[in-house]
């Protein structure tokens, strides 16, 4: 496949510089129909308080500025889909642009055939023509989904200090990558965040009194066939140790819960409502759900 990854960093005028950024997208493809899902990420010493978005050009003359769309071809031939990915941090005016293509071949007589990933969710079409089953039954009849989530893996425990208040939680090291990780305290206290790793540091402190909280919430954000999923954990410490108590399973099942929110932050935590970057929604339960809304 042919892939072409261009990358500008600008500072008032663009400059040609070390690339700050980065787009890039994998997709599931079944016959004329394509998942896309982003993958693009941005150095974290370039900014914290940058915008995102997404112009996708699939290459048959349509576009989309969804961060992961689902694209059906009319006609059947080789495309080229392109993303272009900006970052713009307004405080200093910055601005970082990324373009990543590849390319994809739609219909042309591939039959279709069927691959199994029992991790991420099980039987998908490669868009290829040469998946290890001729049908989808086939497929279906030999390949189970080995975990529903991955909070039902989830481990907390100490890595210093007070066995209550230097965490860290971990799932299995697995091919899925998480794509944000955070730990929040009954009353929205914003305990640890992380991303792209499979193990999350926490610390547990009141910033009130400065003793540990006896409950925290851990949610995960993770990438699952073109879509993505967040499941959360409550822990609670029982003088001698940390024990699950229960978990949210998708960020489905977190809006029907239908709690209070509490307040809505940025990436540094501040209070704001502003559009156009990643805000953290957070509940009177302690349940927090990561949203991006696109003006």
């Amino acid at each position: 496949m042919r892939k072409i990854v261009l990358t500008v960093t600008a500072v008032l005028t663009i400059l040609f510089a070390k690339a700050q950024c980065q787009a890039d997208f994998s997709y599931v493809q079944n016959g004329t129909t394509i998942v896309f899902t982003d993958l693009s990420f941005i150095n974290q010493g370039w900014s914290t308080n940058y915008s995102v978005t997404w112009e996708w050009d699939f290459g048959d003359g349509t576009i989309s500025t969804q961060q992961n769309p689902t694209h059906t071809y009319v006609n059947n031939g080789m495309y080229t889909p392109c993303l272009t990915v900006i970052y713009f941090d307004s405080v200093i005016i910055n601005t970082c642009i990324s373009i990543y293509c590849d390319s994809i071949v739609v219909g042309n007589g591939l039959p279709p055939s069927w691959d199994c990933n029992p991790v991420n969710g099980g039987c998908y079409d490669p868009g290829t023509g040469n998946g290890q089953y001729t049908t989808l039954a086939a497929c279906q009849a030999v390949c189970v989904s080995t975990s529903s989530n991955l909070c039902d893996s989830m481990t907390v425990f100490s890595t210093g200090g007070s066995p209550q208040t230097i965490l860290a939680a971990e799932v299995p090291n697995i091919n899925t990558i998480i794509d944000y990780w955070i730990t929040t305290a009954p009353d929205g206290t914003v305990l640890g965040e992380d991303s792209m790793w499979n193990t999350h540091q926490i610390f547990n402190i009141n910033p009130t009194n400065g003793q540990p909280f006896d409950t925290i919430n851990v949610c995960i954000t993770y990438p699952n066939l073109g879509a993505y999923f967040t499941c959360c954990v409550t822990w609670i410490w029982d003088g001698t140790s940390w024990n699950k108590i229960g978990s949210i399973t998708n960020i489905e099942e977190i809006n029907d819960v239908k709690n209070r929110l509490v307040k809505v932050v940025d990436v540094l935590g501040r209070e704001t409502k502003e559009r156009n970057q990643p805000l953290f929604y957070i509940y009177d339960d302690g349940t927090v759900e990561k949203k991006i809304i696109i003006e």
